[in-house]
């Protein structure tokens, strides 16, 4: 069980865009402040048991079942540009949504004959999870001092109430069989082959009702707009009625299926050198159904592909035990996800835009080679350096289109033809007891990337009216120039007490493709320290103590244009404290 009460009351949301061609400033569409407060509960509990048959065969259930609701409230407050009024704008969110997950494994282990040399082991999974969500409100209006109101609903969103359900079935199976041998170099080598199935189905369901009146405009008495008494009616023709606006395209049914089967070996070639070679096939299909009234679709295949993914690697040992060299190919694929792909425009509260399903997405294909030298020490030291290289075929990103009707931004995926990444990555542990301090240890990462997309002809041409230095390329989405870690942990030869000081930092990434010109929008730099102590203070007792966030740094996604700086939004998610108290049951 744990709650959560989290918040900001200095947030910022800003929406810009280009007036006209020639222009050496982004035009402000709204700025402004805002507060937010998120009250978070989760109850779960697993359950975990294996039965021992005899020395070759083992099975075993997992049942795991979570149960989550979070409350959340948002106001903003600030200017926005050809309003229907001079005022104030604001709007308000009152948001409640309720996740569960419960979860049935079966698995099993068995070996095959006094060597054991054949083994089999499997794995099957019956997942049910869902989302309520049964009142979602939103409420936008102009404010003019003292005490006048108006609702436009030309300008956003009218009040709207929405009620969201979905529901997903997982069914999950994996099978392995491994077959282990020694070759004529004297070294162990294995060849494994295997399959397995996932079928998972989603219905989504969505009904949205708006407050509306003849006389949009003033609102005479704001606090009761919403109320049975200023329902409309005969004596109240300026009164409020409720309209249905549920859309169509936005109930849906889909199912996805992944088939796949694999073999590869683990073959050593001299006493030093090894191979590892594979290959997996995986299908798959993805149908859809949208009860849209305009464009329905009946059970239509999305997807419908194979893809072939070899993998080759080579693993040198330079030094037996301590020194490696390690060279690796392998091809894998990253699929959209139901809500990228399925074809509805669902508004996003927490983001307040549209967020647009695209159901001409591709999968994306992603060829990884990377080269890596590692020297282990005692004491679980080591450092490694490593060089990597990815190709990405019809990697997927996210757009922004600012200049949508109405103040409603527009969120939807889209594939870009091909992407390059390449970098370098450096991590080492050493324990400090070659200064006295022989319960301390500390470590690092560090990786340098460069990734590079090649902007649509189309879309360049359009940048460039606006900009005409712009790059014909940008950054893969989501990807950080940097990443950096550290840690420092403190772990006494008791074991009674653990402490840890974790770091991180991610340089900027790509967060939104602008549509029509307008600069992309990135999110910066958010630099992370986090503290964790744990004191067993009875047998199996524990108590840990957290602190988190303890910089505090900025939470900001900005435009750049013409060496100014544009805030898309910002706020600081504050410091967290936690305590906890764990008591450990033991296996018998």
């Amino acid at each position: 069980y744990r709650r959560e009460f989290s918040g900001y009351e200095d947030g910022f949301t800003g929406r810009y865009t280009f007036a006209q061609v020639g222009a050496d400033i982004l035009t402000t569409q709204r700025e402004l402040a805002d507060r937010r407060f998120s009250d978070y509960v989760i109850l779960g509990g697993m359950l975990n048991g294996s039965i021992k048959l005899n020395s070759f065969n083992k099975i075993g259930l997992n049942i795991l079942r979570n149960q989550s609701g979070q409350t959340d409230t948002r106001f903003q407050e600030g200017r926005v540009s050809g309003g229907a009024s001079d005022g104030l704008y604001q709007e308000r969110t009152l948001a409640y949504q309720q996740r569960e997950l419960t979860s049935f494994q079966l698995r099993g282990d068995h070996a095959v004959g006094e060597s054991q040399k054949f083994k089999i082991d499997w794995i099957s999974s019956y997942t049910l999870s869902g989302m309520k969500q049964p009142d979602l409100r939103f409420v936008n209006n102009f404010f003019e001092a003292p005490d006048r109101y108006i609702i436009d609903p030309a300008e956003d969103i009218p009040p709207t109430r929405f009620r969201r359900t979905m529901d997903e079935v997982t069914f999950d199976n994996n099978l392995h069989l491994q077959y282990n041998f020694t070759n004529w170099t004297g070294k162990k080598g294995n060849i494994k082959t295997g399959g397995a199935y996932m079928f998972r189905t989603r219905e989504f369901r969505e009904n949205t009702f708006r407050y509306e009146n003849f006389e949009s405009g003033n609102v005479e008495d704001f606090l009761n707009y919403v109320t049975p008494d200023n329902a409309f009616s005969l004596e109240n023709p300026g009164g409020v009625y409720i309209s249905d606006y549920t859309e169509g395209r936005n109930q849906y049914d889909s199912d996805v299926s992944v088939l796949g089967a694999y073999a590869m070996t683990e073959l050593p070639l001299t006493a030093n050198l090894k191979t590892i070679l594979g290959v997996r096939a995986e299908q798959t299909t993805l149908n859809f159904t949208s009860f849209s009234e305009v464009n329905p679709i009946n059970d239509v295949a999305l997807l419908d592909e194979w893809n072939y993914l070899p993998s080759a690697g080579l693993i040198f040992e330079v030094v037996p035990d301590k020194m490696n060299l390690r060279a690796s190919y392998s091809r894998t694929v990253a699929r959209p996800t139901f809500r990228e792909i399925a074809s509805i425009a669902i508004f996003d509260e927490i983001r307040n835009v549209i967020v647009l399903g695209n159901e001409d997405l591709m999968i994306t294909e992603v060829d990884n080679a990377d080269f890596r030298w590692e020297y282990f020490f005692e004491r679980g030291e080591m450092i490694s350096f490593s060089l990597f290289y990815k190709n990405f075929s019809n990697p997927i990103e996210l757009t922004i289109n600012p200049q949508t009707g109405g103040g409603t931004p527009e969120f939807q995926y889209r594939n870009v033809d091909q992407a390059i990444l390449y970098g370098a990555e450096f991590e080492a542990r050493k324990d400090l007891s070659f200064i006295g301090l022989p319960s301390f240890s500390i470590g690092t990462n560090l990786a340098y990337i460069n990734s590079e997309v090649d902007i649509p002809a189309t879309e360049l041409e359009v940048i460039r009216k606006f900009d005409p230095n712009a790059d014909s390329f940008r950054p893969l989405f989501g990807q950080s120039p940097y990443i950096a870690n550290a840690f420092l942990n403190f772990l006494p030869e008791s074991g009674k007490t653990k402490a840890s000081l974790n770091f991180n930092v991610q340089g900027e990434r790509l967060f939104l493709v602008s549509v029509g010109g307008t600069p992309d929008v990135y999110e910066q730099p958010f630099p992370s320290l986090n503290f964790r102590f744990t004191q067993e203070v009875a047998s199996n007792v524990n108590v840990t103590l957290g602190v988190g966030n303890i910089l505090d740094p900025e939470f900001k996604r900005t435009h750049q244009f013409n060496g100014q700086e544009y805030l898309f939004r910002n706020y600081r998610n504050g410091r967290t404290i936690s305590l906890s108290l764990s008591y450990k049951v033991q296996n018998y």
